[in-house]
């Protein structure tokens, strides 16, 4: 059941995005996004058996990304992230 609600909601993103023309299209688009969590560490052991002490500690990660449209069916893509 939970695949077809997800199928059906990427479905639907699909169909409500707008239609963009070839000559439209920008050449140059980026994109970027960030993940901020707190990790808990509490009653573990290394693997030799032996205690951790109990630790809180924050975690990210940070992701930007681009691509130029070459023409030709060529596009150059890169990707940099953290974490």
């Amino acid at each position: 059941m939970k695949s077809a609600r997800s199928l059906s909601c990427a479905m639907a993103s699909l169909c409500l995005a707008p239609y963009v023309h070839a000559q439209d299209k920008p050449s140059f688009t980026y994109a970027a996004d960030a993940r901020l969590r707190l990790e808990q560490d509490w009653n573990s052991q290394t693997a030799a058996g032996v205690e951790r002490p109990d630790r809180l500690r924050a975690r990210t990660r940070v992701r930007l990304g681009a691509a130029y449209d070459l023409g030709g069916g060529f596009s150059a893509r890169g990707r940099v992230r953290t974490g």
